[in-house]
């Protein structure tokens, strides 16, 4: 995991700033940490420049504690993020699951007001497992297909203002879900396709042993 996140810190050095593509994942205490950590080295390993937001407290307190009990420090506050946000927008932003992690970004006001204005300005907005339910809590994607883990579909669906579908990943306009940690290299991949083309994942899958995905 130190290596996943020793390469986000370096990956700037990777690519020009006018072909750079950039991701913010925001990260609370009790996130499902696969979804977190194989989505960032993913998209890390596409030169995408990732980075790991933490919300609920200063960085390195418990909040980072994830679902499953291992700890991620995130590179930032979410507070900080949202400031260079607002100065240069995130091509996409990412919301991971875990029950107790998921129902923070729920609650979050910030997180509401960074997703609609990504939403507005016509960027990607990508949650796998229970973060699809940001989505229905903040009146975000209203009226698309979205997917999520088969035991939260119906939270998903109340309220009628999404379509819900079984598929491992969903695409509908700038928006990408996903069901859960089992689905996380899939859904990371899409998100790479999306951001720097098909051609982007090739070598990926290949390096990855991801051979029959796609």
């Amino acid at each position: 995991m130190d290596r996943v996140l020793q390469n986000v810190h370096n990956v700037q050095a990777y690519y020009g700033a006018e072909t750079r593509r950039t991701a913010l994942i925001i990260l609370s205490g009790g996130a499902e940490e696969a979804e977190v950590v194989i989505t960032a080295d993913i998209l890390t390993r596409a030169k995408i420049e990732v980075t790991i937001a933490g919300i609920g407290g200063p960085i390195g307190q418990t909040n980072e504690i994830c679902s499953q009990g291992i700890r991620i420090v995130p590179n930032m506050t979410f507070e900080k993020a949202s400031d260079i946000n607002e100065q240069a927008p995130y091509d996409v932003i990412i919301l991971p699951g875990g029950a107790r992690g998921s129902e923070t970004l729920r609650r979050s006001p910030a997180v509401g007001s960074i997703l609609k204005r990504q939403e507005q300005n016509g960027g990607w907005i990508a949650a796998i497992g229970g973060g699809a339910l940001s989505l229905r809590s903040h009146g975000i994607a209203i009226g698309k297909c979205l997917t999520t883990h088969r035991r939260i579909q119906d939270d998903l669906r109340d309220g009628g203002l999404h379509n819900v579908c079984n598929l491992r990943v969903c695409v509908d306009g700038n928006i990408i879900t996903s069901q859960g940690p089992g689905t996380a290299f899939e859904f990371a991949l899409t998100v790479v396709e999306k951001l720097v083309g098909p051609d982007g994942i090739s070598d990926l899958r290949d390096d990855l042993a991801l051979l029959n995905w796609g």
